[in-house]
């Protein structure tokens, strides 16, 4: 658990974890809406993709945004919408965590 108490603190902790990430590693954030976890995504995709300005937004309506990072892919999913697993299947999740 981390105690951040703003969103830069929050975009810092993005990108330092983004310097540890491997291709094929999977990471889940778990919170209420608003506790920061597209601020926490926004400093991780831009310290991959090396452009502090890059729009991140959340993927609440488009469910899985992908962004082009280095030689791999990153997919910032957001599951809030989805009324159960079934509907997993049905936007490709598991696709995207075999690909990589």
């Amino acid at each position: 658990n981390f105690k951040l108490f703003s969103a830069e603190q929050t975009l810092r902790l993005g990108a330092t974890l983004a310097r540890r990430v491997l291709p094929g590693d999977k990471i889940c954030l778990f919170g209420d809406i608003g506790v920061g976890k597209t601020v926490f995504v926004r400093g991780f995709i831009r310290h991959l993709v090396g452009d502090n300005n890059l729009v991140i937004s959340s993927p609440t309506y488009l469910i899985d945004q992908v962004y082009q990072v280095k030689t791999f892919l990153v997919h910032h999913i957001d599951m809030y919408r989805l009324s159960g697993p079934a509907e997993i299947k049905v936007i490709g999740f598991p696709d995207a965590f075999k690909k990589g």
